[in-house]
């Protein structure tokens, strides 16, 4: 394992930053690259709507249930519905 960590209440790491920016910026400081110079996680899944699905309701109440999977860049990410993140070298084909 890459890495598994636990994010803020608004799915922010201790930076303020999304979801999306969190699995980006891992899978490249593993690699050694940029995060620019990464295949954009958009071509794999909607970096909007992972971010909106772990965020708070509209009514401010955390989500409490929920993961997804996915691969991306050779990795398996997972996130689940308390906002850890695990990025993990993928064993499947992309």
């Amino acid at each position: 394992m890459i890495v598994s960590m636990a994010l803020g209440s608004g799915g922010e790491n201790a930076n303020n930053e999304p979801i999306s920016t969190v699995i980006a910026e891992t899978i490249a400081n593993h690699k050694g690259v940029d995060p620019a110079d990464l295949e954009p996680l958009y071509e794999t899944i909607d970096p909007d709507a992972l971010d909106a699905l772990f965020a708070h309701r509209t009514d401010g109440t955390a989500r409490t249930t929920g993961q997804i999977t996915f691969v991306h860049a050779g990795y398996e990410i997972t996130v689940t519905s308390d906002r850890t993140v695990t990025v993990e070298p993928s064993t499947d084909e992309e």
